[in-house]
């Protein structure tokens, strides 16, 4: 059964917003007669890219997926610099939902489960000369506390920054959840983290905090 991008996105955009319902996509009812031909093209294998695959192959189409890098996973790949430093490109870690005990459920593709999720111990290692320090997985206060210990003089704009930081994901998460349904009138008042930060750039909320160049380095 063919199918345009309009009736495509179409039905991408009914389900925007809403839990994933597979039926409602088009389905591929048979299998090409031709054993070359391909029902999509999909350029790029990045995180985009293969979700995007993946939709149409469970959906039974058959598609291709071009990619001119030598590995696939865009922002979800790694390099290696001289001195045997491995970067990650962006995305160095994620959350997945938990399947009989194990985190490896990708939401919308449940049927997925030959992926690997490894848990990482440190968040992330900021080397700097003579100096280098480890931020642990999911475990703030020990985070915070190394910091303070490194730079004693800032401690109270250390937790400061941090508290900042903590109401502002709350705030955002809560504005996320009311789903637009917000009374304009009552932002000041409802999400004054939201609207203090408004408009000013990460520089700025460091600096109402912090003095030290290398501690703003490690934060950021």
């Amino acid at each position: 059964m063919p199918i345009n991008r309009r009736d495509w996105l179409r039905s991408a955009l009914a389900l925007a917003g809403a839990p994933i319902e597979w039926s409602s996509f088009p389905v591929a009812h048979a299998a090409p007669s031709e054993p070359d031909r391909i029902d999509a093209i999909v350029i790029g294998s990045g995180l985009g890219g293969l979700s995007c695959a993946a939709a149409f192959a469970r959906q039974g189409f058959k598609v291709l997926v071009l990619e001119q890098h030598n590995k696939p996973g865009g922002y979800a790949t790694t390099f290696e610099r001289p001195g045997g430093f491995v970067f990650d490109v962006s995305l160095h870690s994620t959350t997945v939902g938990e399947r009989n005990g194990i985190r490896n459920l990708i939401s919308g593709f449940p049927e997925i489960e030959d992926v690997e999720f490894v848990p990482h111990p440190i968040l992330y290692r900021a080397i700097f000369p003579g100096f280098e320090i480890c931020a642990g997985q999911r475990d703030l206060a020990t985070y915070i506390r190394t910091l303070g210990d490194r730079f004693p003089e800032e401690r109270e704009g250390i937790q400061a920054l941090f508290d900042d930081m903590a109401a502002l994901g709350r705030e955002v998460n809560r504005f996320s959840a009311m789903g637009g349904k917000i009374d304009m009138s009552r932002m000041g008042t409802d999400f004054p983290h939201v609207m203090a930060c408004y408009g000013r750039t990460w520089g700025a909320m460091m600096d109402k905090h912090l003095k030290d160049p290398q501690l703003k380095a490690i934060v950021s």
